[in-house]
């Protein structure tokens, strides 16, 4: 390995350097491994620095509140710049507590909290194991730190979903919006907004192997959630559904579809964290004869020899295999 003073930094069409996160500098801790020394982390924040001249930080990842030397870490960025701008971009709903929130509030007045799904036993097959008075609890505890800026993501078009899942969504968001109704006088419960992204199916994971979402499908789902929460006056995104299908099938795909990415930067498509030129995506299949739609529409056969299963993750394929079939079978 290199050290990180060794890195180059160049311009890449293809795969964003996601070291630039829009307008700040993206420091994401890579999940399951949160021990890397937190001075490292701070070498990386200040080349970064040097090299971009941001002073937003983002934190990214679920996995902050269990890494042992956070607070270090925040506050090596304020000494590396005492003009910086510290955003926590995701935490995990179940890993809120109340000293991670007293600490990291002196550092920033947003957070973004993911609570993955409506109903405990979507949450279950994502192994977040929270029940839903927890999250209202959870919700009160970060309200009553004083956080102006509270996002709640959501996760649509998780493999079984089904119109129940959306509806436990649905009931959620209502009992957080009476929530903030009971705490906050009127016109002050702006705090809280809501954010729905498409589930981006991961390789090396249990939902591997089933089909995503047809993108109808998914517009649908949303025309059903918008149809209840536009009474509830909240502020709520809703992720583009084309950038949410690409996202999954660039990330579990065959090597049919590295044809696709040179013809799309070739045409001057820039995959970065927003997917900007979608024509030139969709234009991209079309002259690869791949359809977009109906890539991936259908369950993958474990027996299959996927291009992901030449990369050694240190997972075995046998295990995935297992706990897909667990989930595929509660489903039938």
């Amino acid at each position: 390995y290199k050290k990180i003073t060794d890195i180059e930094y160049f311009p890449n069409y293809i795969v964003s350097n996601m070291k630039i996160k829009k307008d700040g500098i993206l420091l994401k801790l890579k999940e399951g491994n949160v021990d890397i020394s937190y001075k490292i982390l701070l070498e990386y924040v200040k080349l970064a620095y040097n090299t971009t001249g941001q002073k937003n930080v983002y934190l990214e990842s679920k996995e902050l509140p269990n890494y042992k030397d956070y607070k270090k870490l925040i506050d090596g960025i304020k000494n590396i710049n005492k003009n910086s701008n510290i955003f926590i971009d995701e935490i995990s709903i179940d890993d809120i507590s109340s000293d991670f929130l007293e600490y990291i509030k002196t550092s920033t007045n947003n957070i973004d909290v993911n609570i993955y799904a409506g109903s405990y036993e979507l949450r279950k097959k994502l192994d977040i194991d929270i029940s839903d008075e927890k999250i209202i609890e959870n919700i009160k505890l970060i309200l009553n730190n004083e956080f102006k800026k509270v996002c709640l993501k959501f996760y649509i078009g998780i493999p079984t979903e089904t119109y129940k899942d959306l509806e436990d969504i649905i009931t959620l968001i209502t009992k957080i919006k009476n929530v903030t109704n009971s705490m906050y006088t009127k016109g002050d419960d702006e705090c809280i907004k809501v954010k729905f992204e498409i589930f981006d199916v991961k390789p090396h994971t249990k939902f591997q192997y089933f089909a995503r979402n047809k993108i109808e499908k998914l517009e649908l789902k949303y025309k059903y959630l918008k149809s209840y929460l536009d009474k509830t006056k909240i502020y709520i995104v809703y992720d583009d559904v084309f950038k949410g299908v690409l996202k999954q099938i660039l990330s579990i795909s065959n090597s049919c579809i590295s044809n696709v990415i040179y013809q799309a930067s070739q045409d001057g498509a820039i995959l970065d964290r927003y997917y900007n030129n979608m024509e030139l995506w969709k234009s991209a299949f079309e002259k690869n004869k791949i359809s977009f739609k109906e890539y991936m529409n259908k369950d993958i056969d474990t027996s299959d020899d996927l291009d992901i299963d030449k990369i050694d993750v240190g997972i075995k394929k046998d295990d995935i295999i297992k706990k897909y079939n667990s989930i595929k079978g509660e489903k039938n």
